[in-house]
């Protein structure tokens, strides 16, 4: 999710695409890709979609090892930590984004990178040249949908969570 993220704000900020910016051929058939690129997209499809054994359960509340801050009021360990924690608080326990889920929203994005990227390698464009947004603008004049997109999948890309997976 972070590696999606951050090629979202690349692309929108320098106007290249993933394989642009280093300099990999694009706007070729598949067949005739390099292979470091080849095998990369594998990885990312082979990762998206490989099954798993075994079950994760969770063993507290989402709010995990932020315990110390408190947003509410004036006393909290450091400002991060209480943003992490009203994070955890609001995304995880009211709105029911468990590791699970979180977890199924990874392997998404690793499938969308491999779209995007094969994407790029046929014509050319990165993942939001392909949508028509506007790209090579500073992040000042920057389109607001990218910027959450981005930042909330730099979010979930960090988020501890607390709990363990059983064998089942």
């Amino acid at each position: 999710m972070f590696t999606f993220g951050a090629s979202l704000l690349i692309e929108h900020t320098y106007g290249n695409g993933l394989l642009t910016m280093f300099d990999f051929e694009t706007g070729i058939p598949l067949w005739e890709i390099e292979p470091f690129v080849g095998i990369f997209i594998l990885f990312q499809v082979a990762a998206a979609f490989a099954p798993t054994k075994g079950r994760f359960v969770q063993t507290g509340s989402t709010s995990g090892p932020y315990e110390g801050a408190q947003v509410g009021g004036t006393t909290y360990d450091n400002f991060l930590a209480g943003v992490l924690k009203q994070y955890a608080l609001i995304v995880g326990d009211k709105l029911g984004m468990t590791k699970e889920r979180e977890m199924f929203i990874g392997r998404c994005a690793q499938a969308g990178l491999a779209a995007s990227l094969i994407g790029e390698v046929l014509t050319s464009k990165g993942p939001l040249a392909q949508i028509q947004v506007e790209t090579g603008v500073s992040l000042s004049e920057a389109n607001p949908f990218v910027i959450i997109s981005a930042f909330v999948l730099f979010l979930i890309a960090i988020s501890e969570g607390t709990g363990k997976f059983v064998d089942e």
